[in-house]
């Protein structure tokens, strides 16, 4: 989820870009409104939005005066005023995106597309970063993107890894709950076997040392740690069960 701060000190135009926002984009959330410079920072500083829509004329300074206070280290900003001839000084401010009032949907809707994107490169390291970081953690700790940037987990508590799409869950043995991270399996796979996974689905990465049985009816599948049941697919289940086969001693 995104999270975005509005910032205007027109209630209704709060109110319109709310709407617009939550009713179009299921992966946005607002996390506040202000309606001055004072209280903007306040909104920011409580809530660490990822994205503001950012108004420039307002009773106490300016959405400029804003910027200036927060330095460097601030959310992706999309300027929406009435006066266009803000909009070369919003770009050179950094800002994504100028909007002018009366507000086009269509014009919003991209300017967001665009900064979740963008804030999503910022904040999230490419998987060749990753991959360096695993080579040089073989002891078993593992980097993985965060909203916020890497967390470093223990290998040795990951159970299994399930995923759809572009994201994967990461399941845990220590209690910790199920982490949600922006990345394929395919793209997380390779350095992972390096620290004893495999894939036994297309679906799904399990430590081969979390496996407490194989079993071998119905197609077959694994009962992991936690009492989680992972499924073989044909495509996956030779490979995998000699590569657990190999990992295994076997009485």
């Amino acid at each position: 989820m995104t999270h975005i701060a509005i910032i205007d000190d027109e209630s209704k135009v709060r109110s319109l870009l709310r709407s617009l926002v939550t009713d179009e984009l299921p992966w946005a959330s607002i996390v506040g409104e202000a309606n001055s410079v004072q209280t903007g920072l306040q909104l920011i500083a409580s809530q660490s939005p990822e994205i503001i829509l950012l108004d420039v004329e307002m009773g106490d300074g300016t959405g400029f005066d804003l910027l200036a206070q927060m330095g460097n280290d601030r959310p992706q900003v999309i300027f929406i005023t009435a006066f266009n001839h803000y909009a070369v000084k919003a770009l050179r401010a950094g800002a994504v995106d100028f909007i002018e009032k009366p507000i086009n949907p269509d014009e919003l809707w991209t300017a967001l597309h665009n900064a979740r994107k963008k804030r999503q490169q910022e904040v999230e390291p490419t998987f060749d970063a990753l991959f360096q970081a695993l080579q040089t953690n073989l002891c078993g700790t593992i980097a993985v993107p965060t909203r916020r940037g890497l967390k470093h987990l223990d290998a040795n508590h990951i159970s299994f890894i399930n995923a759809e799409g572009a994201y994967a869950e990461i399941h845990f043995t220590n209690g910790d709950k199920p982490l949600m991270i922006s990345r394929m399996l395919k793209e997380i796979m390779p350095p992972l076997e390096r620290l004893g996974f495999t894939r036994p689905h297309r679906s799904y990465l399990v430590n081969i040392k979390k496996i407490q049985e194989i079993i071998r009816t119905d197609g077959g599948s694994l009962l992991m740690a936690g009492g989680e049941i992972v499924p073989f697919s044909t495509q996956y289940k030779e490979t995998a069960l000699k590569k657990i086969q190999g990992n295994t001693t076997f009485l």
